[in-house]
């Protein structure tokens, strides 16, 4: 199923432009998308209006659409055909049965990367893997991945191809929505 959602504003000095990923094993990351995306959307347009500074538009926004994401996962419980699992896994190395997998019980969740232009400078921020890279000459990525092997790599106890072949190697550290059961805690990165 789609689950991506993108929303762009352009005004005559600045543009905002987001994009969130529904999260594969979550009960909804298509709502989880959608309903993110438009909150933090419409808070960066605010923030931008009222001429806030780039990272706080783009950390603020992230935080609109988590906090919309987990009021909307409150309602009723839904289920997905998607399996369950830690709050992603990269699912492409696992093999496929033939019966359809159980309902998840995971509350919607999505990954998020904002960026807020303004005076030539942009603010960037997100939580998942969702990236941004600068397009040029020599491309650069300009974002990194919340995932659990880039945690273990961050912590300097592993090599990277160690991280990198344990089965949840690709597991998100961050997302909106409930996922993690830490509501409140959600901290974007950002850049500027």
């Amino acid at each position: 199923t789609q689950q991506d959602a993108v929303r762009e504003h352009a005004a005559e000095h600045w543009t905002v432009l987001v994009l969130c990923d529904g999260v594969s094993g979550s009960s909804d990351g298509g709502l989880a998308a959608r309903v993110g995306s438009a909150a933090a959307c419409d808070r960066a347009i605010e923030l931008m209006r009222a001429g806030e500074s780039l990272d706080h538009v783009v950390r603020d926004a992230i935080l609109a659409g988590h906090r919309a994401v987990c009021v909307a996962s409150a309602g009723p419980t839904r289920s997905s055909s998607r399996p369950p699992g830690p709050l992603v896994a990269d699912r492409t190395t696992e093999s496929r049965v033939s019966t359809a997998p159980p309902p998840s019980i995971e509350p919607p969740g999505a990954t998020i990367i904002v960026a807020a232009i303004r005076a030539g400078k942009v603010g960037i921020g997100w939580a998942g893997d969702s990236r941004a890279y600068m397009l040029g000459a020599r491309p650069e990525l300009l974002t990194h991945d919340h995932s659990w092997a880039n945690a273990m790599l961050a912590t300097g106890h592993v090599t990277e191809e160690e991280a990198f072949a344990q089965p949840l190697a690709y597991a998100l550290t961050r997302c909106i929505g409930p996922l993690d059961d830490n509501v409140g805690d959600l901290v974007p990165d950002v850049r500027v």
